[in-house]
């Protein structure tokens, strides 16, 4: 089972390196500069949102790892659990997130890792095959990219939000549209709002992502 799941992942990286490479800038809207992709998969959902920051990037860092607080301010989240912590600043968790009736509630079940790169903070997460903590009251996302990278800068912070897959069943195509422009808009949105208000905290899991 180990080697099946290093398989997949490998395959994922590689797809998605391949795919990363062919955002078309599509449309400047409320501020952030959005990209798609061409491609010939059904249901694949890609988008790109660009936004330069006037908030620091220590902010937007404590925020993203407070995920016990994640579903205060990002746009329809209910919940975050953490399933198992794999080694330092690398974890397996779900995000759960609400649809439009009729369809099923969604989740994100995902192996995710926050990395130092130089000046650079990323975010990353990707599907896993096991599913083993999948919870059966939701359709599970099929995720090949989920990345935020933040760079700090002279104004404030350049930030980049990535999105790879599908929504994991039949969605109608005016949702997914929604989806592609709407979400990642109302992300950043919605985390500089959270940051100007002052309701971040300085976590535990923060303090030790700087000590490493």
């Amino acid at each position: 089972m180990k080697y099946i799941a290093l398989f997949f992942t490998m395959v994922f990286c590689f797809t998605s390196a391949s795919l990363a490479n062919n955002w078309q800038h599509v449309a400047t809207y409320e501020g952030v500069e959005l990209y798609s992709m061409e491609h010939n998969e059904q249901g694949l959902l890609p988008f790109k949102a660009v936004r330069e920051s006037e908030f620091p990037i220590e902010s937007f860092v404590k925020l993203l790892i407070d995920y016990e607080h994640k579903s205060k301010w990002a746009p329809k989240l209910k919940n975050v659990k953490l399933h198992k912590e794999l080694g330092a600043n690398k974890y397996i968790f779900s995000e759960y997130y609400t649809t439009p009736w009729p369809f099923y509630d969604r989740e994100f079940l995902l192996q995710g890792e926050i990395k130092k790169v130089g000046s650079k903070v990323i975010f990353e997460g990707i599907e896993i095959p096991d599913d083993s903590f999948k919870d059966n009251d939701h359709v599970k996302a099929n995720v090949r990219v989920l990345t935020v990278t933040l760079t700090p800068n002279k104004s404030g912070t350049h930030i980049e939000f990535e999105f790879i897959g599908d929504m994991g069943g039949a969605i109608p195509h005016f949702v997914s549209n929604i989806i592609q422009k709407k979400w990642p808009v109302r992300f950043i949105q919605a985390m500089e709002k959270t940051i100007k208000e002052g309701d971040v905290r300085n976590t535990k899991a923060y303090n030790s992502f700087v000590a490493n």
